[in-house]
């Protein structure tokens, strides 16, 4: 008797199991299936995403020419936008009303003024504008692409800190590598640098200023100033250190966009736009938008432009 009832649980021990066995294969194909799904959703998702930038980055540059022609005026650059993630169609939307007399712009960490330039399409309307370079061969770039716009080859920092930086150059066969290059003290980006296929780093010193140095250097260069419209930060982790050097009261940036690759982690660099009189509007890929406390109606139009995208998200879109 035992010995039956042993076997027979022996035998609904073991269907059991295999009923375990068959649910968990058909758990593992459902959860495939559902990641599968996903995947497919997020790359439409991201198709949508470039088209929407598309769309809104070719508005921006038919509403450039048509102002200009309305004006009698040539456009100063190629009249494109450039940027990744649309950032130069934004500004444009919020601030293309300074057009007629011309805005005044700052974007540090400017590259050679061209690839993915937030404010190649502003200088091509007209505006005027700070450029900050720390790479030297790159600074001279931009004086060649950019003749509208003051540049200053220096990396940026804070008062009574370093005269001078050590930094690491990327060098490699694609030039969009070279975006890679970065203070060299920077943790992990030396390891970033020499995953790159073919990329070989030189270790340079640059000069440091302030922003406030420099923006001064600009206009006495180019003029008086009336105040900055708009200011781009991406100086790879050393906004907050930047901003140090930055009277915010005295020049009021209307619009600040300040990247931030740590999708909202970081919180110096925003604390002191903040305490300035600023509001986050929302993002732009992995930027923060900030707009002027005192210019609510702005404010509005930055979040109509930005929530209808939802970022914040890791997912970079090819523009």
């Amino acid at each position: 008797m035992i010995e039956g009832l042993g076997i027979a649980f022996d035998v609904v021990g073991g269907v059991g199991l295999i009923a375990l066995a068959v649910a968990v294969v058909r758990g593992r194909r459902k959860a495939g299936k559902l990641h599968d799904r996903l995947e497919r959703l997020r790359a439409r998702v991201g198709w949508l995403e470039g088209q929407s930038l598309q769309l809104r980055k070719r508005a921006a540059e038919a509403d450039v020419r048509v102002l200009l022609a309305r004006a009698g005026r040539a456009p100063a650059l190629d009249v494109c936008a450039m940027s990744q993630y649309g950032e130069d169609a934004f500004l444009w939307a919020l601030l293309g009303d300074r057009a007629e007399t011309g805005g005044f712009f700052i974007e540090a960490g400017a590259f050679d003024g061209k690839q993915l330039s937030v404010t190649w399409l502003l200088e091509a309307a007209g505006w005027r504008g700070l450029l900050v370079e720390p790479i030297p061969a790159r600074a001279e770039a931009c004086r060649r692409n950019r003749p509208g716009s003051h540049v200053v080859n220096a990396a940026l920092g804070a008062p009574g800190g370093p005269s001078q930086l050590e930094f690491s150059v990327v060098q490699g066969p694609d030039d969009g590598l070279g975006m890679l290059s970065a203070v060299s003290s920077v943790e992990g980006r030396d390891a970033e640098i020499g995953e790159q296929d073919g990329a070989t780093t030189e270790q340079i010193t640059v000069s440091v200023t302030t922003l406030d140095a420099a923006v001064a250097e600009a206009i006495d260069a180019i003029g008086s100033v009336e105040r900055v419209d708009a200011m781009v930060l991406d100086v790879e982790g050393f906004e907050a250190t930047a901003l140090r050097g930055f009277d915010l009261g005295r020049w009021k940036p209307r619009v600040i966009i300040i990247e931030d690759n740590t999708m909202g982690r970081e919180r110096e660099a925003s604390s002191i736009i903040e305490s300035a009189g600023y509001t986050q509007a929302g993002w732009i890929g992995v930027n923060r938008v900030y707009v002027a406390t005192d210019e609510p109606e702005l404010r509005e139009r930055a979040l109509a432009w930005t929530t209808p995208l939802g970022w914040p998200r890791r997912t970079v879109v090819g523009m």
